[in-house]
């Protein structure tokens, strides 16, 4: 089928199509309308049929086949002098930019996680923005393929990013002092905040975390502290106490509750020692020694660097001892008046052994001792008078004697027995009628006189004291009599003779 066949057929087609339409109009019944309808489908798709057989049929023969060059070497001629729309060096040359942009974005990318985690928006927000404002645009260069500008935007992100990386440790340190100052002037809001943030730039920072845990806290330990300053002026130093320190349970470093706790402490001390030392001179005026001294040993307990309980304990032991020895000088003076002079020394001696000083005592013993050595002495010779026959015992006697007649003032009891000495004395020197009455077989002898001889019955005259007779007689046993002669005795009669015969056998 030619284009001219074609084109008389569409032309048949659309003569028919006029002349059908032309047909329904004059006729102008009621399915004129259907009938155009349907001619336009018929139109169209004839149009369609038309169009394809032209594609499928007509058009190949009017495209002339390319003449194949079967030569090798022409046909390469030909290729070389083809020109050539590729640049593979410009195309190297956008992959490497290309690639390089993305190096830096990745490192751009990486710096940003870094300081995202260091909750950078907190503290270095403006400089962050600005960094990531560099980067998109830097990201429009990429996209409009300006390589060399992208790479440069980035590479100044990456600097700003990486700036602000290294300012973590001193902004760190920046935000700890703050907080700290914060902590340190009692704002617990604005010391959370900024500490919070120091625990953001440097999470394994102990110092931030001890501080920020202290700021948590921080109002109940205010709260402690305000209280406790209450009950001090109230007086209530004890439980006042209880509140320093659970508030120095809560923060051990809080340097206000160190200063109310040391306070506090410091005035319970005060109190106690007070008391104490009150308590103790109230026992000294009492004369209660033991007790004074043990409130004044409290007292140094307390405050061992403080000189008034030492002095105080030294003054109530003083007066104790004073009073000790008051009341056994008094008791030693009793015995002197009750003429008890071993009772009275006894009591001098324990007072010197208190204090080896006292004179009162020192007297008191030399006085008791020579009383009481003086009548035993005088006892000694009232109650053994037959002693004196002795010329060296009568010598002694007569010393203690004079002695005794010395003291002034005597009292009755040395006068009597110096009267009863002076008696004893005058008469153990006169002579005692003795008879001797003998059976006249019997030869005496008495000691220390000599040999008498034998008698019925002898006189003689001796002084007081004790004597022995001795009786002999041949084929008898000899007889031994002892005779004490008490001055001033009378009728003094012995008998002296053997009676008792021996047997030899």
């Amino acid at each position: 089928m030619t284009h001219k066949d074609t084109s008389e057929q569409q032309e048949h087609a659309i003569t028919n199509s006029k002349t059908l339409e032309s047909n329904n109009e004059n006729q102008g019944n009621p399915t004129t309308k259907f009938s155009r309808v349907n001619l336009y489908y018929v139109i169209g798709i004839t149009v369609l049929v038309c169009a394809l057989i032209f594609v499928i049929f007509y058009l190949p023969k009017t495209i002339s086949k390319p003449k194949l060059e079967t030569d090798s070497k022409v046909f390469m001629e030909q290729e070389i002098n083809k020109p050539i729309d590729e640049s593979p060096w410009h195309e190297a040359q956008l992959s490497k930019h290309r690639k390089t942009s993305q190096t830096i974005l990745s490192k751009v990318l990486d710096k940003q996680n870094t300081l995202e985690q260091h909750h950078v928006e907190l503290w270095g927000k403006k400089q962050f923005d600005l960094a990531f404002e560099k980067a998109k645009q830097g990201d429009l260069s990429y996209r409009s393929q300006e390589f060399d500008k992208a790479i440069a935007l980035y590479t100044e992100s990456l600097t700003m990013l990486t700036n602000l990386e290294l300012e973590i440790e001193h902004q760190y340190e920046v935000y700890l002092k703050k907080g700290s100052e914060a902590l340190a002037a009692n704002n617990a809001p604005e010391a959370k905040k900024l500490l919070q943030i120091a625990m953001y730039l440097k999470p394994e920072g102990i110092d931030a975390q001890e501080k920020y845990d202290r700021a948590l806290v921080l109002d109940e330990v205010l709260s402690l502290n305000k209280e406790g300053e209450t009950l001090i002026q109230n007086k209530s130093l004890n439980i006042a106490k209880k509140r320093f320190l659970k508030a120095i349970e809560l923060d051990k470093n809080s340097l206000l509750t160190q200063r109310n706790l040391s306070s506090v402490k410091e005035k319970i001390t005060q109190r106690d020692f007070s008391k104490a030392m009150s308590r103790g001179y109230v026992s000294l005026n009492k004369r209660e020694f033991n007790n004074a001294i043990k409130h004044f040993s409290t007292a140094q307990k307390i405050l061992p660097e403080s000189g008034d309980p030492k002095e105080a304990i030294i003054q109530s032991k003083n007066q104790q001892i004073q009073e000790q020895i008051a009341v056994i000088l008094n008791s030693a003076a009793i015995f002197e008046k009750a003429l008890k002079w071993q009772e009275a020394a006894k009591e001098y001696n324990q007072a010197l052994l208190i204090d080896s000083s006292l004179t009162a005592a020192r007297v008191g013993l030399i006085r008791s001792n020579s009383k009481f050595e003086l009548e035993s002495r005088l006892n000694k010779i009232i109650k053994n008078p037959m002693r004196l026959s002795n010329n060296n015992v009568y010598l002694e006697a007569q010393n203690t004697y004079k002695q005794a007649v010395k003291i002034q003032n005597p009292d009755a009891n040395l006068l009597k027995q110096i009267t009863s000495v002076k008696q004893i004395l005058a008469q153990s020197k006169l002579p005692i009628d003795i008879e001797i009455l003998s059976d006249d077989l019997t030869h005496i002898t008495i000691y220390r006189i000599g040999d008498i001889g034998h008698f019925t019955n002898k006189n003689m005259s001796l002084k007081p004291g004790e004597y022995t007779l001795i009786g002999s007689r041949n084929g008898y046993r000899d007889i031994r009599k002892v005779v004490t002669l008490i001055p001033g005795s009378k009728n003094n009669k012995i008998l002296v003779k053997c009676v008792e015969k021996v047997n030899n056998g």
